[in-house]
């Protein structure tokens, strides 16, 4: 995405990497579940720097929709995209509100 958002060949080159990646053919090291992420990629020691780098102090710009649509980070497992989405939550002005919602219909047709 920020690929063709910026026109950033670096970008292009991750992309492909990414998807590569995700085929199922980018080389594996001697255990088969592990791969070496080349050292041209930055790569963020705690959640609280990655979210510094993508988002920096922009917390004060969460009004501005088309900065957020620019901005993404994205994990494989689901507990640290929670973990995450709860330290960029807490760095939101104001009291939490929590709305509920339903997951069927009311009639079933």
């Amino acid at each position: 995405m920020r690929a063709l958002l910026t026109q950033d060949c670096q970008a292009q080159v991750f992309a492909d990497m990414l998807m590569t990646i995700g085929n199922g053919n980018y080389p594996v090291t001697e255990n088969p579940d592990t791969i070496t992420i080349p050292g041209n990629i930055q790569q963020a020691t705690s959640s609280a720097d990655l979210i510094k780098e993508i988002y920096g102090d922009g917390i004060n710009r969460l009004t501005d929709y088309k900065w957020l649509l620019e901005r993404a980070i994205l994990a494989c497992l689901n507990e640290t995209v929670n973990k995450i989405n709860h330290d960029i939550m807490t760095r939101f002005p104001g009291n939490e509100v929590l709305f509920i919602s339903i997951n069927k219909t009311l009639t079933e047709e």
